[in-house]
C-alpha cells in the first residue's frame, strides 16, 4: 500500500496480515491529508514572508521617514500571510481520497492508496496556480523591490554628503 502526495512524496506502509489493515490505510490516508496541507502551507508561508521582508526593506531604506511599522501592521501582515497560505493549501488536503486498487475485498484491504481525486483540468489549474502564486509572483515581487533598493543605494545622494564635500573644497 502506498500513499502518493500531490508534490510527489511516496508513503509506504506494510499492512501485512492484520485484520485491521483497512483501518490502517484509512488512518494513513487521513494523515496524508494533514501532511499535504502542512507541507504546502509551510512553503507558502515561507515564500510570502520573504516577500513581506522585501517590501519592509524597501520602505526602511527608500522611504525611512514616511512609514512607521507598528505592532498592529505586523500582526495583520502575519495573519494575512497565514490565511493566504491556508487557502492555497486546502485543495491538496480536501481532494485526497482513498482508492481501492483491487475489486476483491480480500485484496482491497491490503492494496489501497490515497489519490488526488479531481479531473485533469482542475489538477492542472491547481498546479499552475501553485507555480504562479508560490514562484512567479514572489520572484517578481522580490526582484522589483530589491532592484529599486539597489538603485536607491547606488544612485541617490545621501543627505549631508554634498554639504560636507562643498565645505571641504572651500
Amino acid at each position: 500500500m502506498a500513499l502518493t502526495s500531490v508534490t510527489g512524496w511516496r508513503w509506504v506502509a506494510a499492512a501485512g496480515r492484520f485484520s485491521a489493515a483497512s483501518r490502517l490505510t484509512d488512518r494513513l490516508c487521513q494523515a496524508a491529508h494533514v501532511l499535504h496541507l502542512l507541507q504546502i502551507q509551510s512553503f507558502a508561508v515561507s515564500v510570502q514572508t520573504l516577500c513581506a521582508i522585501a517590501v519592509e526593506r524597501y520602505f526602511a531604506i527608500c522611504k525611512p521617514l514616511k512609514t512607521r511599522i507598528t505592532n498592529r501592521k505586523v500582526s495583520l501582515t502575519i495573519l494575512i500571510i497565514w490565511l493566504i497560505a491556508t487557502i492555497i493549501a486546502l485543495p491538496a488536503a480536501i481532494f485526497i481520497v482513498m482508492e481501492r486498487t483491487f475489486r476483491s475485498l480480500e485484496l482491497a484491504n491490503y492494496l489501497t492508496h490515497c489519490k488526488f481525486m479531481v479531473d485533469d483540468l482542475f489538477h492542472q489549474i491547481y498546479h499552475l496556480t501553485l507555480v504562479v502564486t508560490l514562484y512567479v509572483v514572489p520572484m517578481l515581487t522580490m526582484g522589483v523591490f530589491y532592484t529599486i533598493i539597489s538603485h536607491h543605494l547606488w544612485h541617490v545622494k545621501v543627505p549631508g554628503v554634498s554639504v560636507r564635500s562643498k565645505m571641504r573644497s572651500k
